[in-house]
């Protein structure tokens, strides 16, 4: 699907461009397509005169050999390189003498169904590189390397961003050492409560909640979740709820919960809701005690960023609702930074004000 956006982002700017692999969106521009029908010297020609092509890592690792018989290639871009581990890439990055590499290490890391071993080297140009776990991807493995030896001038950071109003950017704006900023009016306005009830009178908001009664599951906030989306319809905030909000939460049990009391709104996992985005989003985290904080996070291997609580945080335009214990949630320092943000420029109110 990214592929497929990249060629449409193209094809919109009439850049041509040769997409390999299959596609259900790309049919003029396929690879395929194209060489259907010419003899060899066309499809010859035809490789030779187009200068980007465009592909998964699956697709142009099977084909780069044959494809570099017949052009050479001068830049390799890899997108989303943050959720691709360093085997998928090796051989593809050493393709070319110029290699860029666009991601984001502070987001969800690749998914490693092995288990995420810690490993370290006593040979000290090996333990400079900074290899000490197997499920991390090229990119965050570089750019610690880089921070290290302060290679900035290899590093650039796009600091313009396009969905979060400025104050949900300002809960994450710490993982981006402060350079955030917003390019939309809309996301420097002021907030308008509308019709919207008066416990929803804040742009950021956290409902205290007690501690469940159970790992994975409470009833509590399934009820209080219900209560929101209905006041938030009733009060004809959002034009369209159904694509206008969102509901995360970090187990399947509460998931299905939510599913069978709401309908038409999209509610996942926050690994499933990485890469969208809707206007209002209500974060659930049923907590049984702080052991159940471990399954909550993904934390970076240097431990400064919780890359799971970054994409969940970061998936709202407008508006955020969160329900939590906070006494729980304290224990984390990532939650602690992020109770005392909205502490100070959001609302917290006991999950009894709603019942």
């Amino acid at each position: 699907r990214a592929v497929d956006e990249i060629c449409l982002c193209l094809r919109e700017r009439k850049i041509p461009f040769i997409r390999s692999g299959n596609s259900q969106l790309i049919e003029a521009e396929l690879l395929n397509n194209l060489m259907q029908g010419k003899r060899y010297g066309e499809m010859d020609a035809l490789l030779k005169e187009n200068r980007i092509f465009i592909a998964t890592t699956q697709s142009a690792t099977s084909w780069h050999r044959d494809l570099k018989r017949i052009t050479k290639l001068d830049e390799m871009i890899i997108d989303e390189a943050s959720q691709i581990l360093e085997p998928s890439l090796l051989g593809l990055v050493s393709l070319a003498p110029k290699c860029i590499l666009i991601g984001d290490q502070n987001q969800l890391p690749a998914i490693c169904v092995q288990s995420p071993l810690d490993y370290t080297f006593a040979d000290s140009p090996l333990s400079e590189l900074e290899y000490d776990r197997i499920d991390q991807s090229l990119m965050e493995r570089l750019f610690r390397v880089h921070k290290a030896k302060a290679w900035d001038q290899h590093t650039a950071m796009l600091t313009f961003h396009y969905r979060m109003h400025k104050e949900i950017a300002g809960l994450i704006s710490h993982y981006y050492e402060d350079k955030l900023r917003p390019v939309r009016p809309e996301q420097s306005a002021d907030f308008e409560q509308a019709e919207l009830p008066e416990y929803l009178s804040k742009r950021l908001l956290w409902i205290d909640c007690p501690p469940a009664e159970q790992d994975y599951f409470d009833p509590k906030q399934v009820s209080a979740v219900v209560r929101i989306v209905n006041d938030l319809k009733d009060s004809k905030a959002i034009k369209d709820p159904d694509t206008g909000i969102g509901i995360v939460a970090p187990y399947r049990v509460m998931i299905h919960a939510l599913r069978n009391q709401i309908e038409g709104i999209s509610i996942d996992t926050v690994e499933r809701y990485q890469g969208s985005e809707r206007d209002i989003i209500i974060l659930c985290y049923p907590l049984h005690s702080v052991s159940s904080l471990s399954s909550l996070q993904s934390l970076s291997s240097d431990g400064r960023v919780d890359r799971k609580l970054n994409v969940a945080l970061s998936r709202a335009k407008s508006y955020l609702i969160i329900l939590a214990n906070s006494e729980i949630c304290r224990q984390s320092p990532h939650f602690y930074k992020l109770y005392e943000n909205i502490l100070q420029n959001g609302r917290i109110i006991k999950l009894q004000e709603l019942e």
